[in-house]
């Protein structure tokens, strides 16, 4: 083998050697898109006219239901997620397949709800707090039923962790539902963060969901 070979050999070995390593060891951070996730102090809920209401719905269909979807606030929110649960089931786990439980203000902090824990089942959540300090905690935090608008909003979704923070915009909406035979679903989205019980869930219809994962409209 002639000098010239060996060379080119060695040259181009050395070469791939320094692109694998660079894969490996570059910082990946530099290739990240950096994402500004829209800051707000508390939810904001806007009015819907009755003549939007009208004209802003949207249709779905699930199995033999026919179901609309009537906005009754422009709604943002910026918060934590403090729990996420997933739901597969029926007429809801299709609409909503997940319910986040957010927090803001006081407890998007975690000196605050890392000293809370929050469980979710049955479309409820549920918190346990150590002291009188944090019984404030139901004003600042809500369990959100989260209505995508399409398969990229969802993606969003599923790619949110517990901890993460996140930016959401849409609609609070009521939901009916009716088969050919009669069979009814209706399901009405709370309108005030101060609620509490049966039917204090938001009903979220999100339109655009920005968090570090990315951009999702």
């Amino acid at each position: 083998m002639s000098k010239s070979v060996k060379f080119f050999i060695i040259f181009f070995i050395g070469i791939t050697v320094c692109i694998i390593g660079g894969l490996f060891f570059v910082d990946k951070t530099f290739y990240k898109q950096k994402i500004t996730i829209p800051y707000l102090e508390e939810p904001l809920q806007t009015g819907i006219s009755a003549k939007e209401k009208n004209i802003l719905f949207f249709v779905k269909k699930y199995h033999d239901y026919d179901i609309i979807i009537t906005p009754q606030a422009r709604y943002k929110v910026h918060a934590v997620v403090l729990s996420k649960h997933r739901y597969f089931w029926c007429i809801d786990g299709y609409l909503a397949p997940y319910d986040l439980a957010l927090g803001w203000g006081k407890y998007a902090k975690k000196e605050n709800y890392s000293r809370v824990m929050f469980l979710q089942f049955g479309r409820w959540y549920y918190y346990f707090y150590p002291s009188a300090e944090f019984s404030d905690v139901g004003l600042y935090s809500a369990n959100t039923h989260v209505v995508p608008c399409n398969e990229k909003v969802l993606e969003g979704i599923k790619k949110l962790r517990k901890h993460n923070k996140v930016y959401m915009e849409g609609y609070l909406v009521d939901i009916e539902a009716a088969t050919p035979k009669g069979k009814t679903f209706t399901w009405n989205s709370s309108l005030s963060r101060d609620d509490s019980g049966d039917g204090a869930c938001e009903i979220f219809y999100v339109t655009k969901l920005v968090s570090e994962y990315g951009i999702f409209e």
